[in-house]
């Protein structure tokens, strides 16, 4: 019935003839085993009670039958599918209610034969078979039922007999076929020997490039890379125009001296000066001259072909060369091209599209990921308004892309668009109501509007989905602090130690570490952060916690500040041998340690130098705040520095930051008697941390030097409670 594998164009067209085509019962059941095809049964069903209530006698033809007994098997109704294609097959020759032009062909026979062998089991199964080999007997289908049996055989344990049906065709070309799959069987069984012995009986039968090349393919999957690629310089000589058989001969070269790649450039090369329209052997000369850091010729041959094809190459292929491009230019650090190409690249995709040809899932996905990576690079800038528009086109590319989805939503609480990304995450749920990562960013955004409780339903329903997510707990445990409830968090880490199993992973103990760093017991926390610090997931992660403990709280047994430089020194360095950190964090513990150790010209110039490229990041200005202040107290510009973070958009990533930026500046109002707004700040703090002992004892020095001695001793009694 459907003859081809493009079954989302045919269902296209059988679509607008069922729209123009009302009455025709043909059409929907056309339409109904397309849609079998992409497993959408429901949607068959439904064309196959359209294709009824037109013409009811239409049940009795063979086509509905066959696609009905589809949606049963769909279905597990085994036996009524075995009855349906029982009664097609016996009826098989006849003409359907009169209807000469519905009698099936070989292809049909064939399609029952296959189905009903699929209700059965065993000998029975290959009984249908044998009866299909023999209707097929003498047709081009022949060969097409001998591999199923011969797989059904193999299935049953019955290899012996498999072989036996596979060598039994002599015929050309259905030899060639059984052949292959008999060299298949021999491979399955580890049998090198007879699996090149097919390919060679092929070969000595009719010598082309193709059969040439198959030994050749034989001999790379023996492991005989050598022999392989004396079969595929055969095969190019045979055929010297195909440039599969260049691309084989240079992966096995590449295979054989893997530390060599300029022979296989220049056989790349001396091909494309005879076909420079080969696509395949671009892609791959422009993949090795990245591989060994010669990029500029990479860019060179991609936008010389580029041009040169413009509006005459094929619109996907154009694609995957403009992706390469992009990628190419991404590797060098060259923003402003890497974002034209890819712009490009967008318009050829929509191109694609809105020709009724899809480009596939995976050129789009990769398309978006290169979106993602430019959004990160503005984003690393602080231009999130231009990092979001590049997510934006991500999806605009690939609407289905999670990573972009979840990426923007995470974009909208870094500009303060809490709102919106509210907005975004209940569509995100209805669209993927299972998905952990959409989870998580419901989560932050609960977080972000300081709505902890909803917060941390959010993150327990992610530990009841997975125990170990110890991500989740982390924040857990965190949002139970911002919350005021430090009493619950040996709870929480309690209840997950009799449910995880192990209590010994590096997850589990960074999480015990942030339990522990919430409570303020430091010094046994900094032994979990140390034990995971090598890690290569929650390493990183471990040693910033155990830095910030040393710059920022003190810890019991270090005897002073220079020796807690010495530690936190001795970490750096650790960190900066760790991939995926980021450079303006390294940059900034870097201002710290020169800060403490007294050279405050050095840090302010290290501070500095980071908000150069990315004027908005708080732990810089933060940073760059503390260096002022100690250059003069009284200081206008550290006050300045302090204001301009508190008008920034909130952002959860940076917590510890934003708060001791709001108390830095709250303590400075404190000095100059303008206490509202320092009461104000505090509020602030406490609004996104009810454990933040430093708030309340803000907002106690206010009321205590407003002569409200009361209230006072109030607050501070919950600061000695907190401390």
């Amino acid at each position: 019935m459907i003859a081809n594998d493009e079954y989302d164009g045919t269902i296209d067209v059988l679509e607008r003839c069922a729209r123009v085509h009302t009455k025709s019962s043909i059409v929907q059941i056309l339409l109904a085993d397309a849609y079998t095809f992409l497993e959408r049964y429901d949607d068959a069903s439904l064309s196959l009670d359209q294709a009824a209530s037109i013409e009811a006698s239409c049940k009795s033809y063979p086509w509905y039958k066959i696609v009905q007994s589809k949606i049963l098997l769909h279905e597990d109704s085994v036996l009524d599918a075995r009855l349906l294609l029982e009664d097609v097959i016996a009826h098989h020759g006849s003409k359907s209610r009169g209807n000469a032009n519905l009698l099936m062909d070989q292809n049909d026979v064939l399609q029952c034969y296959l189905l009903l062998a699929s209700t059965h089991r065993g000998t029975d199964a290959e009984e249908v078979l044998t009866n299909a080999l023999e209707k097929m007997k003498g047709t081009s289908l022949e060969i097409q039922v001998i591999v199923e049996l011969s797989r059904l055989l193999v299935k049953n344990n019955n290899a012996e007999h498999a072989v036996r049906v596979l060598k039994s065709e002599k015929k050309q070309p259905s030899s060639i076929t059984a052949q292959l799959e008999l060299a298949n069987l021999y491979l399955q069984e580890d049998n090198e020997k007879e699996f090149i012995r097919c390919h060679k009986r092929n070969l000595n039968s009719i010598r082309t490039a193709d059969t040439i090349i198959s030994l050749g393919d034989a001999y790379m999957t023996a492991g005989s890379s050598e022999d392989a690629l004396s079969y595929y310089k055969q095969a190019a000589k045979a055929d010297p125009h195909k440039d599969v058989i260049v691309l084989r001969i240079g992966k096995t070269m590449l295979s054989l001296h893997d530390d060599d790649i300029h022979p296989v450039i220049q056989l790349y090369k001396n091909h494309l000066q005879e076909h420079p329209n080969h696509q395949l052997i671009l892609l791959e000369l422009a993949k090795l001259y990245n591989e060994c850091d010669q990029q500029n010729q990479a860019i060179t041959l991609l936008k010389t072909h580029l041009q040169q094809t413009e509006g005459g190459s094929e619109l996907s292929t154009r694609l995957t060369l403009l992706i390469l491009l992009t990628e190419t230019y991404e590797t060098i650090g060259e923003t402003d091209e890497m974002h034209l190409s890819l712009e490009e690249a967008k318009d050829v995709c929509q191109r694609i599209v809105s020709g009724g040809k899809d480009s596939g899932n995976d050129l789009r996905s990769k398309l978006a990921a290169i979106f993602n990576r430019l959004a990160r690079r503005y984003e690393d800038k602080g231009d999130l308004a231009v990092a979001e528009v590049q997510v934006t086109d991500a999806l605009d590319i690939y609407c289905n892309d999670e990573e972009s989805s979840v990426y923007l939503g995470q974009l909208f609480l870094k500009q303060g668009k809490v709102e919106e990304c509210q907005h975004h995450c209940q569509w995100l749920r209805k669209m993927s109501p299972t998905s952990e990562r959409v989870l998580e960013l419901c989560g932050e955004t609960f977080a972000a509007q300081a709505k902890y409780e909803d917060a941390i339903v959010t993150y327990k329903h992610l530990l009841s989905m997975d125990s170990q997510n110890y991500h989740a707990l982390s924040k857990c445990i965190v949002l139970h602090h911002c919350d005021g409830k430090i009493e619950d968090i040996a709870d929480l880490i309690s209840n997950t130690e009799d449910d995880c199993g192990d209590t010994t992973s590096p997850g589990f103990q960074h999480a015990k570490g942030m339990s522990l760093l919430c409570q303020n017991r430091y010094q046994e926390a900094i032994i979990c952060f140390s034990a995971i610090r090598g890690d290569g997931v929650w390493g990183s992660e471990a040693i910033l916690q155990m830095i910030s403990i040393y710059l920022n709280r003190g810890v019991t047994g270090v005897s002073n500040i220079q020796s807690s430089i010495t530690i936190v020194q001795k970490l750096l360095l650790e960190l900066q041998s760790m991939s995926g950190v980021d450079q303006k964090r390294l940059q900034v513990i870097n201002g710290y340690i020169h800060l403490y150790l007294g050279k405050t010209e050095v840090a302010l110039k290290a501070f500095s130098e980071v908000l150069v490229n990315a004027k908005e990041y708080v732990p810089a200005l933060l940073g760059l705040t503390k260096a002022l202040l100690v250059v003069d107290p009284a200081s206008n510009k550290a006050r300045t520095v302090a204001k301009r973070i508190t008008k920034l958009p909130y952002d959860a990533m940076y917590r510890e930051e934003f708060e001791s930026s709001y108390l830095l500046l709250a303590e400075i109002y404190v000095q100059r008697e303008k206490f509202d707004l320092a009461q104000e700040l505090g509020n602030r703090v406490l609004k996104l941390n009810k454990s933040s002992a430093k708030a309340w004892e803000i907002n106690g020095s206010v009321m205590e030097l407003r002569g409200s001695y009361d209230e006072a001793a109030n607050i501070y009694d919950k600061v000695l409670e907190l401390m």
